[in-house]
């Protein structure tokens, strides 16, 4: 409300910026969950602890997931949500077949407070 700005040199400098596309990864994952690019980005950056080991898991998970849910299809994103149990429960939502079954608990660790952090995000662009 009323915040002032100022945008140095010209619009394409700007949103080649880092922090820029950094957010805007944030919005495309937001309104399309299966852009993998965008899910990619967010992950990695900034530094979460997330490695490639960790993002290899992940993606097999969400692959493993869309094969046992074959008429739904869930995102990523939704995979991503799911490890984060329900507010008001205190339960998890998850998809078949159940993470701990193919995450490794490091990894598990890692993301469970990003994918808490998406959820809400995702709660407030709806």
């Amino acid at each position: 409300n009323n915040l002032k700005y100022l945008v140095r040199g010209s619009a394409g400098t700007f949103y080649s910026r880092a922090e820029i596309k950094d957010c805007l990864c944030f919005l495309r994952w937001i309104y399309n969950g299966r852009d993998q690019t965008a899910a990619l980005r967010a992950l990695k950056t900034p530094s979460r602890g997330i490695g490639d080991v960790s993002l290899t898991e992940f993606f097999d998970y969400c692959q493993k997931v869309q094969d046992a849910q074959p008429g739904s299809l869930p995102t990523p994103l939704d995979v991503l949500v799911s490890l984060v149990p329900d507010e008001n429960t205190q339960k998890f939502n998850y998809f078949n077949p159940p993470p701990e079954e193919h995450f490794s608990k490091r990894t598990l660790n890692k993301l469970r407070p990003f994918a808490t952090r998406m959820k809400l995000i995702r709660q407030r662009a709806e």
